[in-house]
């Protein structure tokens, strides 16, 4: 019926009103000002202190203060117990802008991303993540991303996790794309489990590419952790169909 379409267009697509996209713009201002203070704030804590670990912190503080100038809670389902000891390759889905504040405010032990080349040049945000644990990956240029999934490998051998999203790209809904060997390979040479975390609904509070948010609450699973230490490249393929199966497992039919 009609109706039936309409609402799979919905589940799929939100609808957005011009109070929507102003909703956007003044979050939008609020989180450029929080990025400002806390990119300066995280640099001055790593010159001090010496310890790059100290940018989970700051960007757990920056993650949560960015959801609240947009009016967005999370609730997040723990299925797993994480060992704060451990590092971890945290292995997300990606449906907008949100996802990088979200998993920032909610993960309790040092982190960095694994970030898109494209985010280096950003004032203030691309200098916190160069100062950071985190690396750059994509582009053209092919040798550096390589070089780049190693020093991420090093890092996590010497205690710091990574989140990534081995999609690859944003797909502003409830939808899985094919997931990127990459990530794997990254957390088979580290030798740590990989954590599959399912972001369910983040897709209808924002869409930048509409200039559209609204109020609300987010639904975060952090599933239990998938061992992938010892395998090759070539064995990687029953463990990329594992993640994405979990991680699909909580979106939306």
């Amino acid at each position: 019926s009609k109706d039936i379409v309409l609402a799979a267009e919905e589940a799929i697509e939100p609808a957005w009103s011009v109070l929507n996209r102003l909703w956007f713009v003044l979050g939008y201002l609020w989180a450029v000002l929080m990025t400002v203070f806390f990119a300066f704030a995280s640099g001055i804590a790593q010159v001090v202190t010496r310890n790059q670990d100290v940018f989970g912190f700051w960007a757990g503080w920056w993650g949560r203060s960015l959801l609240l100038g947009f009016g967005i809670r999370v609730t997040t389902e723990w299925r797993t117990t994480l060992d704060l000891e451990q590092s971890y390759v945290f292995a997300a889905n990606h449906q907008n802008l949100l996802d990088i504040a979200i998993l920032a405010s909610i993960l309790p032990l040092p982190f960095g991303f694994v970030a898109k080349a494209e985010l280096e040049p950003i004032p203030f945000l691309g200098t916190a993540l160069r100062m950071s644990p985190s690396v750059f990956v994509g582009g053209r240029d092919t040798r550096r991303s390589h070089e780049s999934l190693k020093r991420a490998g090093r890092q996590i051998r010497e205690g710091r996790s990574v989140i990534i999203f081995p999609e690859g790209l944003r797909t502003y809904g409830p939808i899985l794309h094919p997931l990127k060997k990459s990530a794997f390979s990254l957390a088979a040479e580290a030798a740590v489990p990989m954590v599959p975390i399912t972001i369910v609904d983040a897709y209808r509070l924002m869409n930048e590419t509409r200039v559209a948010s609204r109020p609300g609450r987010v639904r975060i699973v952090v599933h239990p952790p998938v061992v992938v230490a010892g395998q090759t490249r070539a064995e990687l393929t029953p463990f990329i169909e594992t993640v994405s199966a979990t991680i699909a497992s909580e979106l939306p039919a």
